[in-house]
């Protein structure tokens, strides 16, 4: 038996679709000195997840807006020599702010294919 679902302010019965969630995008943040570090970041409600470089160590990094959508603060951040390590970190960290597994290992898999892609480049300059 379906469960009743809250749409739009009216009770309806049934299943609903799933609701499409924004695709991530990269995102470039200034730098320090060399104008530009490239940023992977994937963002639903109140959480953002991202994923940068720094020498040679990547950073995953959670934040979040309080509940009334005060300051933004840093919930998680850690350092990770490999990017492997890194990715599957933005995967649980995304699992735990969605309670998703399908958009935690979506998210994973775009921050893997993000990461190949800046791993060619050299690392920003230390400030």
């Amino acid at each position: 038996m379906p469960a009743d679902v809250l749409v739009s302010s009216s009770w309806r019965s049934g299943d609903v679709p799933p609701v499409a969630t924004p695709r991530p995008h990269l995102t470039l943040l200034p730098g320090p000195a060399s104008g530009q570090i490239p940023v992977y970041r994937w963002r639903q409600g109140r959480f953002t997840v991202t994923l940068s470089r720094d020498d040679a160590s990547w950073i995953v990094r959670v934040t979040s807006s309080g509940r009334l959508f005060g300051p933004t603060v840093v919930i998680y951040e850690e350092r990770h020599a490999d990017e492997r390590y890194a990715c599957w970190d933005v995967m649980a960290r995304v699992i735990r702010a969605t309670q998703d597994e399908d958009e935690g290992v979506r998210a994973g898999r775009d921050a893997a294919a993000w990461v190949t892609t800046i791993a060619e480049r050299p690392a920003p300059p230390h400030a």
